[in-house]
């Protein structure tokens, strides 16, 4: 009796595996997965660099006809936040081409993170695949979804930062700088506040002339009215602040006797 039980049991196994390999097996199941070895868990916002989401297809049949996979992409704000490459929101799909064969990579969710110069909580962004066409599964083996962190590496503005003594620089379009030394410190111009957010400068041009300023405080745009200065100069020009960099950098317009032209000007205050 136990051998027969035995050899019941042996059958019933055999049964169930070929199943199995009828169903399930590797000539039939055929999925898309997201290979999660080679993407960081983090990026910066400023660090230009563009997080690759590679999309993989497994089975050992030769698809007959092209797969169409949509994904999604939660967390953060499309175009504030990040941008997807050839993409236009936060969803979208990949392809695989008829004709694949074992695991390659099929399709590529490149998503680059949006700079900015605002203080703001790191942003978490996860990618799901959603569904696909011709019944393909998705996720087992493999992931169905991946999440990173977009870092937050900008600083708060504090108006004080932009007050006192900086180190002057100016840059020329014909590559010509002053001081044209490059190892040498810049020059000395003071900055006083005239109100909220407005400012002077003097020694504007290592020359004592005064130039006055405006910093907008969510947007960190420096904008020079046009106005007229010492010795028959008229100024004007528009600018950006680096928070973390304690630096204002000022494209300027000018015009007066024996000068007319436009050049940038870096202003860095000490940490």
């Amino acid at each position: 009796m136990k051998k027969l039980l035995s050899i019941f049991s042996l059958s019933l196994l055999l049964l169930i595996a070929s199943c199995r390999d009828e169903s399930y097996g590797p000539t039939t199941y055929e999925y898309a997965t997201i290979d999660t070895s080679d993407i960081p868990e983090s990026v910066t916002e400023d660090s230009d660099e563009t997080v690759t989401i590679p999309v993989l297809y497994g089975g050992t049949l030769s698809n007959a006809t092209a797969f169409t996979i949509n994904y999604k992409i939660e967390g953060g704000t499309y175009g504030a936040d990040y941008v997807v490459v050839g993409g236009s929101s936060a969803t979208g799909s990949v392809s695989i081409p008829a004709g694949t064969t074992g695991d390659k990579a099929i399709g590529l969710i490149e998503i680059v993170p949006v700079a900015d110069l605002k203080k703001e909580p790191n942003v978490e962004l996860t990618i799901t695949l959603v569904d696909a066409s011709n019944g393909l599964s998705l996720g087992f083996p493999g992931a169905k979804s991946y999440t990173f962190t977009v870092e937050d590496d900008d600083c708060d503005y504090v108006e004080a930062n932009f007050i006192g003594t900086a180190a002057g620089r100016e840059f020329y379009d014909d590559g010509s700088t002053y001081p044209t030394d490059p190892d040498a410190p810049g020059y000395d111009v003071g900055f006083t506040s005239t109100g909220t957010n407005e400012f002077e400068m003097d020694n504007f041009w290592g020359s004592s002339y005064h130039v006055s300023f405006t910093i907008d405080p969510t947007t960190f745009v420096v904008t020079v009215p046009g106005q007229d200065i010492e010795d028959g100069f008229h100024v004007d020009g528009t600018g950006t602040v680096s928070t973390c960099g304690k630096t204002i950098t000022i494209t300027m317009n000018m015009d007066g006797p024996g000068y007319t032209g436009t050049f940038k000007n870096v202003y860095t205050f000490p940490e």
